[in-house]
């Protein structure tokens, strides 16, 4: 009797032996047991002795790519072949069996045929997979690759062992977002656990990212303990400030022992958001557009006139002037002195001060500040008037997107030339502008410099004489170079397109008699700036970028002129400016409504005038400014700087003049008080001054001295005022002016010692 234990192909087979780690009884399992003895007379072929059965023996557990050996054990002897079974005997999966050796020696007389019962055979693995190897029983004695015995007992039960092959190690792919995954991590795993240490070296190579630029190159050994299936690798991820879109490098494993690389080569991706260059864009891209929306509209604010004229640091010198010439000379003139030279000095209120005050002429500045204007009658091409000019532009800019910080400035110059016939006016504006700055986040730093150079149509058309629409649109192209603290100059393309249109003008004008007047600016602006991306460069990789901005504006101020109350005229005055930015630089919306209300009696000197302003905005950005104010005047001869004059004026909170010049002349809503200190309406200030003018050298200058006197929460306020001035002749259009002003600055609690200034200005208009 003959019991076999047979192994199965699969674990999932019916009747499959296998551990709970999937691994299968790899040898067949025989036991005979012989009957009861037959007598030799009775005993017939068939039945002369017990079946032909084989075991394997000395089967290994695996195998490693190479050849490998197992025994194969008959249960007796019988005639066979090297051939057959080296070449027809076995069925093999995933390889073959290359040789076929008797283990005992058949030319041994001792041995002769019993040499057959004991074969070791060796397979030659394919490749890397599990080898199985069959030996069938056999059903035909007269088939080709037949075992059976001289008797005709063929072999009965068939055979079947599975040599693992070895352990593979593979190593997966791995992701990581610059500044928010500070690792990849790679995945290294063995398809199976040994019973024996399994090692493997890696490491780190480029693709399009850079080790020490956006990684941290590494390099080491993996060894995996008995039972251990998986390990990781992890691999720095550095971070900067400049977007690289998404960048490349590998993991590679090498040098195996105990298993084979089943995948030997990983991909590390880095993803990218970083917000330069798009903060950079964005910025430099509004002001290049705000630059050549200023010059369209300097240019259609007045009528051109024949001749030559020429602005040096924002004068004009020479060339034809007009009535209006004068008229805004004179209006100046008389802001600045009721401003006073103490508010340019230190102190003062609010924006007014800011908008009156004179400054120094920066080098920069002056060359900046200048343009010119040639311009001659067009007679040949249907009238109007041809202007040829230039002139140039100077802007700073401030930006924060979350931890990046940038400043920049831009320089341009601007050269057109436009025809004006009536109403219309169509011109062509070639533009030139450079911007350098810096950028900061966290540890990471670094310079940018862009140029771009554009054309940009415009015009104008004068709805009627009061209110004009315009018009500008351009495209540019340039070059952008971001150069980090410790990298090499990353260069791209560049483009710029901007669109803008506005209206503005005395919407409804007061009649003589007096009445209420509105006037009305408003204007839209579109700019897209992208660039182009930078692979594989010296300093490594820099993402495409596009970056949008948007502004719409409306300011709106209604007046109501020559309202007689008594003896005087009262004047109220009701102030809105509403705007919106948005985009990818600083956006929001901001509403900033503000009114007044002015009486003035000719005859006695006196003017009373009361004035508040609310800013809102979006809540979430914390912006508040509120402030009112109230002011006493006496000066019984307005229309000239002589004779006494006194003012009192006490303030309350910010700026209490605001609407169209506090909202819609500022760059962006950026920059707007944020009133983390408490109340702005806690800020409070008293200020008189009083002065006196008489003339002198002939009556060809007055001389004024004044004396000042302001007091606030915070301090005390001194100063004394010596004012001379060339009073104006009938066809100047210039003036002439020295003052000298002292002024002593005490702290209000005197926990400080006084501080002390003298200044000298000199001031000379064209």
């Amino acid at each position: 009797m003959t019991v076999s234990l047979l192994p199965k192909a699969n674990c999932t087979d019916p009747g499959a032996l296998c551990t709970p780690d999937d691994r299968a009884l790899s040898v067949a399992v025989v036991a005979s047991v012989d009957g009861p003895p037959v007598q030799p007379q009775t005993q017939t072929q068939e039945s002369a002795g017990g079946p032909l059965t084989a075991s394997f023996a000395n089967v290994p557990g695996e195998h490693d790519g190479a050849k490998f050996e197992f025994e194969v054990h008959f249960s007796e002897a019988f005639e066979v072949s090297y051939l057959t079974m080296r070449d027809e005997a076995f069925t093999v999966t995933n390889g073959r069996v290359r040789k076929a050796k008797r283990i005992d020696n058949p030319h041994n007389e001792r041995n002769g045929l019993e040499a057959n019962r004991k074969w070791r055979i060796t397979v030659g693995p394919d490749g890397n997979a599990d080898v199985t190897v069959r030996l069938p029983a056999t059903t035909n004695c007269g088939a080709t690759g037949a075992l059976c015995t001289d008797d005709g007992r063929a072999l009965s039960i068939a055979n079947l062992l599975v040599v693992k092959g070895p352990a593979g190690l593979s190593v997966a792919d791995a992701e990581a977002e610059e500044g928010t995954d500070p690792e990849l991590v790679f995945a290294v795993t063995l398809d199976r656990a040994r019973a024996e240490d399994t090692t493997v070296d890696y490491a780190t190579s480029d693709g399009t990212a850079t080790a020490g630029a956006d990684y941290t190159a590494k390099r080491g050994t993996l060894t995996f303990a008995p039972g251990e299936t998986s390990k990781t690798v992890e691999v720095t991820v550095l971070d900067d400030s400049h977007d690289e879109g998404t960048e490349t490098m590998t993991l590679t494993l090498s040098n195996p022992s105990g298993a084979y690389l089943a995948d030997a080569e990983a991909t590390g991706t880095i993803t990218n958001t970083d917000h330069m260059p798009q903060a950079w864009l964005a910025r430099f891209g509004r002001t290049v557009a705000e630059q050549v929306i200023d010059a369209v509209e300097d240019r259609i604010r007045s009528a051109p006139r024949a001749g030559v004229e020429v602005t040096v640091a924002g004068r004009r010198i020479g060339g034809a002037a007009g009535p209006e010439d004068k008229a805004a000379l004179e209006e100046a003139e008389e802001k600045a002195r009721l401003a006073g030279f103490a508010d340019w000095l230190k102190g003062g209120t609010g924006e007014q001060e800011t908008r009156n005050r004179s400054r120094a002429v920066a080098p920069r500045e002056l060359l900046t500040g200048s343009s010119f204007a040639l311009t001659t009658e067009a007679g040949g091409i249907g009238g109007g008037m041809v202007s040829l000019w230039g002139r140039g532009t100077f802007s700073r800019f401030s930006g924060r997107e979350g931890a990046l910080t940038l400043s920049g400035e831009v320089t341009g110059a601007l050269l057109g030339t436009d025809w004006t016939r009536e109403r219309w006016t169509a011109g062509l504006m070639l533009s030139h502008a450079r911007g350098e700055g810096s950028y900061r986040e966290g540890g990471d730093s670094g310079e940018v410099d862009s140029t771009v150079t554009g054309l940009y149509p415009y015009g104008r058309y004068m709805l009627n004489d009061r209110v004009t629409v315009w018009g500008t649109a351009g495209y540019g192209a340039g070059t952008l170079t971001l150069t980090p603290e410790e990298g090499e100059p990353l260069e791209t393309d560049m483009d710029l397109m901007m669109a803008a249109a506005g209206l503005r003008g005395v919407a409804v004008e007061a009649p003589p008699e007096g009445g209420p007047e509105l006037a009305v600016k408003t204007d839209a602006m579109a700019v897209q700036t992208s660039s182009e991306a930078v692979r594989g460069g010296a300093g490594g990789n820099l993402a495409a970028s596009t970056a949008d901005v948007t502004r719409l504006r409306l300011g709106l101020e209604g007046t109501w002129r020559g309202l007689a109350i008594g003896t005087g005229t009262l004047e109220p005055r009701l102030e809105l400016g509403v705007r919106h930015d948005g985009g990818d630089a600083e956006t929001g919306f901001g509403l900033d409504l503000g009114g007044g209300l002015a009486w003035s009696d000719p005859a006695t000197g006196f003017r009373a005038e009361a004035s508040g302003r609310g800013l809102l905005t979006h809540e979430s950005a914390g912006f508040s400014q509120r402030g009112f104010a109230g002011r006493l005047g006496w000066d019984p001869a307005p229309g000239t700087d002589r004779g006494p004059s006194l003012t009192l004026t006490q303030t309350v909170g910010l700026s209490a003049r605001g609407g169209v010049d506090a909202l819609l002349g500022r760059r962006t809503l950026a920059g707007l008080s944020v009133n983390d200190d408490g109340d702005e309406l806690d800020r409070r200030r008293l200020e008189l001054r009083v002065g006196y003018g008489f003339g002198m050298l002939g009556d060809r200058f007055t001389s004024r001295p004044e004396i000042g006197f302001g007091l606030s929460q915070a301090r005390r306020d001194y100063s004394l005022v010596w004012r001379l001035r060339r009073d104006r002749r009938s066809g100047d259009i210039g003036s002439l002016e020295f003052a000298l002003e002292a002024r002593r600055q005490e702290s209000a609690n005197d926990n400080a010692e006084p501080q002390h200034g003298i200044a000298f200005r000199m001031t000379a208009r064209f």
